[in-house]
């Protein structure tokens, strides 16, 4: 988490990409973790895509494989919305219930089929962290239908359909939680 922003081209693209982000578990308040989002939107920003390294709980992932975001369960016991909405960015509530973008996933993974990236699609659990949880947690989050889970990426999701944003999210499966 280098905490840059880089700016610049790609095919002919403007794309800001963040090195890094903040984490409620280091102390930050879940505004201050999704600020950035909320910048980049008053900057232009259309798309965002999260990326983030996970834990797997689907027997069917491996390291090294990708998962795209078909939902997400927010277990972090807190929302960045929370608070005086700012009626510019987005509504007092927002739906969630399609966060995550299906014709950019069905792109992503037209894209890794064609270049042989190993990518699947599943509900990613967030967490406040900063632990790893006990294996009761772990059983519960599976039987709730998580496929993995991480302590990053959720408030930021929320944040971004708040204020309008087609997100992508994708987790690079780091180690296997069970």
């Amino acid at each position: 988490h280098a905490g840059t922003v880089v700016l610049g081209q790609l095919a002919g693209q403007t794309v800001i990409a963040l090195q890094g982000r903040l984490h409620a578990y280091e102390g930050w308040s879940l505004q201050q973790v999704v600020l950035p989002v909320y910048v980049m939107r008053q900057l232009g920003v259309e798309r965002l895509i999260i990326t983030n390294a996970a834990g797997s709980l689907n027997p069917a992932f491996r390291p090294g494989d990708f998962m795209l975001f078909r939902d997400h369960l927010n277990l972090t016991g807190q929302n960045p919305l929370v608070g005086a909405n700012e009626d510019q960015w987005g509504p007092r509530f927002p739906d969630l219930t399609m966060t995550y973008d299906e014709q950019e996933r069905k792109q992503l993974k037209e894209v890794a089929a064609r270049e042989q990236i190993v990518v699947h699609e599943g509900v990613y659990a967030g967490i406040l962290g900063p632990h790893y949880l006990t294996r009761a947690e772990l059983r519960a989050l599976t039987f709730m239908g998580a496929d993995a889970l991480g302590m990053s990426t959720v408030p930021e999701a929320i944040a971004a359909a708040h204020c309008g944003l087609n997100v992508v999210g994708i987790s690079c499966i780091t180690d296997v939680a069970v």
